[in-house]
């Protein structure tokens, strides 16, 4: 291989990598693509109301049965289908535990210019997560979703180098939203999000969604914790970005003169 066909290849491997950067790396957000199968632990609403078991695309069920539940049925939110959502979103279904995980690949992280993981690499994660409220015991139906996001060396995948976690909401007033009028006795979501950095050496990231149903008496036998749109990008750190909105500007540079002179103890 010639000099030239050498950099050519290592100029498309960064731009491959640097088109990554920004982009959502979890398929499947909307949880609309699946493939029907009795044996699936998925149990998908149909127009009309009825169900069919299926596997979703890209995400693993490692325990219980989800239920993707059309947001013009019986279940849908009180607050309506979040914007980009597609028809349905997923819920816990009848089990007091429900979990499906999701394994990011990070590679492209190392296939960028070799000065730019130097700068650090930053994530943001976000999900429309909710539960239920109102009804005959508003106080106690406290289902919860939970995102959990580890961080992996490559080859490992018992000894995460981070463990991460995006919490849903347990009531309305969470996510800016009134704790009752046309919420009582309705299913809710909400946008929630977090940012974080991606650590040193990190190949890949296991992404799992828990949905926890109020183990009170008085609750519902349904788990109600429900997700859609869920959304993790990575970015890489801009050198003087110091309040942290991927640009450089005055707003950095009076962060610093501000502290200028400044002694710390």
């Amino acid at each position: 291989m010639t000099g030239k066909t050498v950099v050519a290849v290592t100029l498309a491997a960064a731009a491959s990598a640097h088109a990554q950067f920004g982009v959502n790396l979890v398929a499947n957000p909307s949880f609309e693509d699946y493939t029907p199968d009795a044996a699936g632990l998925m149990q998908v609403q149909l127009p009309g109301g009825d169900y069919i078991a299926a596997i979703p695309d890209a995400w693993t069920i490692t325990e219980g049965v989800l239920f993707a539940d059309r947001y013009d049925g019986d279940f849908g939110p009180a607050n309506g289908a979040p914007a980009g959502s597609g028809e349905r979103q997923v819920y816990g279904g009848f089990d007091a535990l429900s979990r499906c995980e999701q394994t990011i690949d990070l590679g492209f992280i190392h296939s960028v210019a070799a000065g730019l993981p130097a700068l650090g690499l930053r994530y943001e994660l976000s999900a429309y997560l909710g539960s239920f409220f109102g009804g005959n015991f508003p106080d106690t139906q406290d289902d919860i979703a939970t995102i959990e996001l580890r961080f992996y060396a490559a080859g490992s995948s018992d000894r995460p180098l981070q463990v991460d976690q995006l919490v849903g909401p347990r009531i309305p007033s969470d996510v800016g939203y009134p704790d009752g009028g046309d919420f009582n006795a309705n299913n809710f979501s909400g946008l929630v999000s977090r940012e974080g950095v991606v650590p040193a050496g990190a190949d890949h990231a296991v992404m799992i969604i828990h949905f926890v149903r109020d183990p009170d008496a008085n609750s519902t036998a349904f788990n109600n914790a429900n997700a859609d749109l869920v959304r993790f990008v990575v970015r890489a750190a801009c050198p003087g970005d110091n309040n942290g909105d991927g640009e450089v500007n005055f707003a950095d540079l009076n962060a610093v003169l501000s502290a200028f002179n400044t002694t710390c103890p």
